[in-house]
């Protein structure tokens, strides 16, 4: 007969996880990730649950309809060229997602969605200047097609998560 095997100890599974939850919590992500995984943060006394801003998650959930009707439109007519409608389709989740972040005052996801907005159309903006697209996005010419909205509004998010943090 063989020797029974030694149960595992629970704290050699569980030490793994509790290393990532101390790393992501430490790093101040806790509240991007739950954002994006869709869970409430139950570290209420951090400062990142402190702001809720219906009014930016208002205009970005509507910004985000108009880009992702926009996505929706060119995949429907204008098969050949994809990169455009990819540019405007991630650009429409994107606003979804900050206007959930604005919505529930995750502040940190918040500011991390709107530097990744205010790179996308600079970057997307550079690109063009040296290899045109076939037809804009949301994000060309420096977000001329939506009054240069694009550009401006995610400075004044920051702006304002910087100034409600004070």
């Amino acid at each position: 007969m063989s020797a029974p095997k030694e149960p595992t100890h629970v704290s050699t599974l569980v030490a793994p996880y509790q290393r990532l939850v101390y790393a992501i919590h430490h790093l101040g992500l806790d509240d991007c990730i739950g954002g994006l995984l869709g869970h409430c943060n139950h570290h209420h006394n951090t400062p990142a649950m402190t702001t809720h801003s219906p009014g930016m998650a208002t205009l970005y959930a509507f910004w985000a309809l108009a880009v992702c009707s926009r996505a929706l439109w060119q995949y429907m007519v204008d098969q050949q060229y994809l990169l455009p409608t990819h540019l405007s389709a991630l650009a429409g989740i994107l606003y979804l997602a900050i206007a959930y972040w604005a919505w529930h005052g995750q502040v940190r996801a918040l500011r991390i969605g709107l530097v990744i907005e205010c790179c996308g159309v600079i970057a997307v903006s550079i690109y063009e200047q040296f290899m045109p697209l076939a037809y804009a996005t949301a994000w060309s010419q420096w977000g001329a097609g939506y009054l240069y909205i694009p550009l401006a509004l995610p400075v004044v998010g920051l702006i304002m998560t910087r100034n409600s943090q004070r």
